[in-house]
């Protein structure tokens, strides 16, 4: 043996990676309800195949069946955790908030608004939000749109508040909402020891 790695490809479980990815991709804008209610039948009917052929090629066909079941179920999961909560009806309004949230990615500027200033996009999960007076304790991805620089110097992992207007997302964004900053964030602390 020559130490090299076998020349040889196994791809016996790309068609069922396959299936998973891209089912995963096409049920992120289905209702929850609806995609949990395939992903049974898909399993039901893998487990089927696998239960009453024993030949190879149906143990193929079970893992497709089966792994598309696993992905749906999961983007479902996905899914209706993002949309449960108060988020996504402010959203709708375009309701007015002020959020206490950390930032989860690194800002960065996404082009310019007429007149030369940034648009500055970045990802906060928000654990708190207010709103015409109402308080809500939640753990929601939002995705922030301004026009101030200073979101440009913050860090992931740093505590922050700011204020804005939800918008509904995308269909199939992967956030509870997207909020229009309004002014800079206020730095409630410092990022965390790796960053």
């Amino acid at each position: 043996m020559n130490g090299r790695p076998s020349e040889d490809l196994d791809l016996r479980l790309a068609p069922a990676a396959l299936a998973a990815w891209l089912v995963a991709w096409q049920v992120r804008a289905a209702p929850p309800r609806t995609v949990v209610l395939a992903a049974v039948v898909l399993a039901a009917v893998g487990l089927a195949v696998l239960v009453r052929s024993p030949r190879r090629s149906a143990a193929g066909v079970a893992a497709i069946l089966l792994c598309a079941a696993a992905a749906a179920t999961c983007t479902a999961g996905r899914v209706a955790s993002r949309t449960a909560g108060p988020v996504p009806g402010l959203a709708s309004r375009g309701a007015a908030v002020s959020v206490t949230a950390v930032l989860t990615d690194d800002p960065r500027q996404a082009g310019a608004q007429p007149g030369g200033r940034p648009l500055v996009v970045a990802r906060l999960r928000v654990d708190r939000l207010t709103s015409a007076g109402r308080s809500y304790h939640l753990r929601a991805p939002v995705l922030v749109l301004a026009t101030e620089r200073s979101w440009l110097g913050l860090l992931p992992g740093q505590r922050l508040h700011a204020e804005g207007r939800l918008r509904a997302p995308e269909p199939g964004d992967d956030v509870a909402a997207v909020l229009s900053g309004r002014g800079a964030p206020l730095l409630l602390g410092r990022p965390g020891v790796l960053q």
